[in-house]
């Protein structure tokens, strides 16, 4: 129940994909060995948002490269 037309596109296409696509190297990843990063909450101090930041804030520096320094800042926003 084959049909041989359609496997032998399937061969050609196999081999033309296996062959005719070289390798690409990936970019390296940037590093922030050394550096701070900021996490902004725009919340105010002591509620989810902030908890919820904070709470990031302790492994994110693990899954990021040069394992920085993470620091939660709160901005609000309100101004009365």
């Amino acid at each position: 129940m084959f049909r041989p037309g359609i496997e032998i596109a399937a061969v050609i296409l196999y081999v033309a994909l296996d062959c005719g696509i070289p390798a690409v190297a990936a970019p390296d990843l940037p590093s922030f060995q050394g550096k701070t990063i900021t996490m902004l909450t725009g919340d105010d101090p002591g509620g989810g948002t902030d908890a919820a930041g904070r709470l990031i804030a302790l492994y994110l520096h693990k899954y990021l490269a040069g394992a920085p320094a993470v620091v939660v800042q709160n901005m609000s926003g309100r101004t009365a």
